[in-house]
C-alpha cells in the first residue's frame, strides 16, 4: 500500500470535515488548494492550514476568535487576502464549523455577484 503524504492526509481530513456542507471540489492551485461549492471558491488550503473567505462582517467575527487573514510576501510587501484561518478548535466543533462555513460561503457568493 502506498504511504500517504502528510499533505494528502490533511486534505482528506478537511474533505471529511466539510463533507456535511456539500463541498464539490478541491483543486490544486499556486502551491495550495482551492475548495469549491457549486463552482464557487469559498476556502483555501495553504501550508497545512484551512482558510475561509470573509467579507467585513465575517472577518470581524473570525478575528474575534483569534483568527488571522492569509498573507504572503510579494515584491517585498506583505499581501493579505480576504481568507481567514480556521482555528483547530473550530474544526473540531461541528456546530461552529457549520457557522463559519455558512459565513464563508455567503461571503464568496456576495463577492461573485460583485464581479459578475
Amino acid at each position: 500500500m502506498k504511504k500517504q503524504s502528510p499533505h494528502n492526509e490533511f486534505l482528506e481530513y478537511i474533505r471529511e470535515m466539510l463533507e456535511p456542507f456539500g463541498i464539490s471540489k478541491i483543486r490544486a492551485m499556486f502551491g495550495g488548494f482551492g475548495i469549491y461549492k457549486n463552482g464557487i471558491m469559498f476556502a483555501l488550503i495553504a501550508d497545512h492550514e484551512l482558510y475561509f473567505k470573509a467579507d467585513e462582517k465575517a472577518a470581524v467575527f473570525f478575528q474575534s476568535f483569534g483568527s488571522e487573514p492569509f498573507s504572503y510576501e510579494a515584491k517585498g510587501r506583505k499581501v493579505k487576502l480576504s481568507y481567514w484561518r480556521v482555528l483547530p478548535e473550530i474544526l473540531e466543533d461541528q456546530d461552529m464549523l457549520e457557522k463559519w462555513h455558512a459565513m464563508a460561503y455567503a461571503a464568496a457568493l456576495t463577492a461573485k455577484k460583485k464581479t459578475a
